[in-house]
């Protein structure tokens, strides 16, 4: 938290943290939505399904965008070529 909290005050900063929310405390997970800007959970079930939970643009929340697992597939397997 207070990693994330150095960054508030720079403008310039852009910041990706994953998280795996299982792993920290209902405080911690209350107190980072508070502090992000964006709120974007990912899943691996059907692919890879992306949602926008939390957005400064109120046009943006609850958008998905879902990435198939054949097109996730071939683009790792092209990574390392």
């Amino acid at each position: 938290m207070d990693l994330l909290r150095s960054f508030l005050n720079i403008p310039q900063r852009i910041a990706i943290y994953f998280i795996n929310p299982s792993l920290i405390s209902e405080r911690a997970r209350a107190q980072l939505w508070e502090l992000s800007i964006r709120i974007v959970p990912v899943e691996c079930s059907r692919g890879l399904l992306i949602r926008i939970k939390k957005s400064i643009n109120p046009e943006e929340q609850g958008a998905e965008i879902l990435v198939p697992p054949d097109y996730v597939t071939e683009t790792a397997s092209h990574q390392g070529s």
